[in-house]
């Protein structure tokens, strides 16, 4: 209550049945025992996220180690078959890197490098990356 409602007096605008206020304040109850029960549900949803990101980042690490294993390359997509192969399932995901140009370096003072002593920057071939990808896992 806010003081101005604490200064006022209360007008008693009537009576529940004994009935009707047992109703209301089992109802009452009920909602707060919901209440209660969302919360404590929350926070087992909680814990069981914890546990599953746990659980999948064990797979993750077992894949990733059964990949190297297997000398499967960063980027394949692959899953396992009921039988135990490993199956690619599709491309892997290549980038190709622009090839970089050779350059002259800036003169560290005047005078004191040559154009022909300046040191170069070789060419540098292209470069294939590929991009990391998470493995697919499959039940069969």
């Amino acid at each position: 209550m806010t003081e101005q409602n604490q200064n006022q007096e209360m007008v008693v605008l009537g009576t529940l049945e004994p009935a009707e206020l047992q109703f209301i304040t089992g109802l009452r109850m009920n909602s707060d025992r919901v209440v209660t029960e969302i919360g404590r549900m929350e926070v087992q949803k909680a814990r069981y996220l914890g546990e599953l990101a746990r659980i999948e980042g064990q797979i993750h690490a077992k894949m990733t180690d059964v990949g190297n294993r297997l000398g499967i390359a960063k980027g394949t997509p692959w899953q396992i078959a009921a039988d135990g192969k490993a199956i690619q399932t599709g491309p892997a995901n290549v980038v190709q890197m622009p090839t970089a140009k050779t350059v002259e370096a800036p003169k560290v003072a005047e005078g004191s490098v040559s154009p022909e002593e300046a040191p170069k920057v070789e060419e540098v071939p292209k470069a294939t990356v590929t991009q990391p990808e998470e493995p697919e896992v499959t039940k069969e």
